[in-house]
């Protein structure tokens, strides 16, 4: 824990002698502070198994913090056309370093976790009690998909992105925590009642094969349709729970898997189409490989992370609002909070 306050620290002090302009040595260093405390906290904190939290956020981190600033703006600035729009580049020095902080004081915060291994948890129930709940479980699934089918719209079913309306959106949440829970409850009971010599076959047995058909449907539909948020939800709690109950996952595997995921995933974005991109032919998966294949440029592998890496201009923006404005102290995600509320 000394080691990660010392870099909580020394990013405090980084932090308040950010320049007034842009610095590529000033955002190399916040870089280097970032990448020290990452490699730090993903090594004391993944016990062998780099299919985590931990790690996850910490590359998202990377291409959403660190990757235009030092790899890109000095390069070129427009190289993603969301960089096109206005936006005050003197306050990027001072913006990384404040991501920088920020990821510094996440390490610190988990050095106060401990590992499943550092410590026995007591058990006061029976894992088997939650047995009785997956039948209704699955059958609120199944309803609440249902209903979001019936309320999506034609254009859904033609693979057209963001068909969705105000009425489905609310039944598409409330699918995404039913089946999140449900296999989170099959896996931890299937865990507890056969968890001798696990593998990947025994893993999957712990599902009913019309659930199973269920998921891979609803993945590859939502995959089709270009939203990729809903159905990747899903398949990562499935890797995790792998990870977790029956293999640990290595870093060579991560990372095979994270590059081949990005790859998937641009390919995904750049073959979805919209009504108001003027599409109006039939959406065939021929098609959408056609598509996929003639839209996706990649000129480096900084591309792959594209999606995550445009956000950036939103940290640049906040930073020049605050400084103009004020710290809203929240006040702008009260819409968020209230917004669970039905219309």
């Amino acid at each position: 824990m000394i080691v990660e306050l010392i870099i909580l620290l020394a990013s405090i002090v980084i932090y308040l002698f950010a320049p007034g302009v842009y610095s590529y040595d000033y955002c190399l260093l916040t870089f280097i502070v970032f990448l020290i405390s990452a490699v730090w906290v993903i090594r004391k904190r993944s016990g062998g198994n780099y299919f985590n939290f931990h790690v996850l956020f910490m590359v998202s981190y990377f291409f959403v913090n660190f990757v235009y600033p030092v790899f890109l703006f000095p390069v070129d600035k427009y190289y993603f056309p969301v960089f096109n729009y206005d936006f005050n580049e003197n306050l990027i020095s001072r913006s990384t370093a404040l991501a920088m902080l920020g990821s510094s004081a996440y390490t610190f915060g988990a050095a106060t976790l401990k590992l499943k291994s550092d410590y026995q948890m007591e058990i006061r129930f029976q894992p088997t009690q939650y047995i009785r709940y997956i039948g209704i479980l699955k059958l609120c699934t199944y309803a609440f998909f249902g209903l979001y089918l019936a309320f999506v719209g034609q254009d859904f079913f033609s693979g057209i992105f963001n068909a969705g309306t105000s009425s489905s959106n609310y039944f598409l949440i409330g699918f995404q925590s039913l089946v999140a829970l449900t296999i989170t409850v099959v896996c931890y009971t299937g865990y507890y009642r056969h968890n001798d010599k696990l593998n990947f076959r025994k893993f999957m047995g712990w599902f009913d094969k019309p659930f199973l058909i269920f998921v891979f449907i609803f993945i590859l539909m939502f995959f089709f349709v270009g939203d990729r948020g809903p159905a990747l939800q899903v398949f990562m709690i499935l890797v995790t729970l792998y990870a977790v109950y029956v293999k640990r996952i290595s870093l060579k595997v991560f990372l095979i898997g994270v590059s081949v995921g990005m790859f998937l995933m641009l390919f995904i974005s750049s073959a979805r189409v919209t009504r108001t991109s003027g599409f109006h032919d039939s959406n065939s998966l021929s098609s959408f490989i056609n598509r996929g294949s003639s839209n996706m440029k990649i000129n480096s592998v900084f591309d792959l992370g594209m999606d995550l890496t445009m956000n950036n201009s939103n940290l640049y923006v906040a930073v020049d609002y605050a400084d103009k404005n004020g710290i809203n102290y929240g006040k702008t995600m009260i819409t968020q909070i209230v917004g669970i509320v039905p219309g």
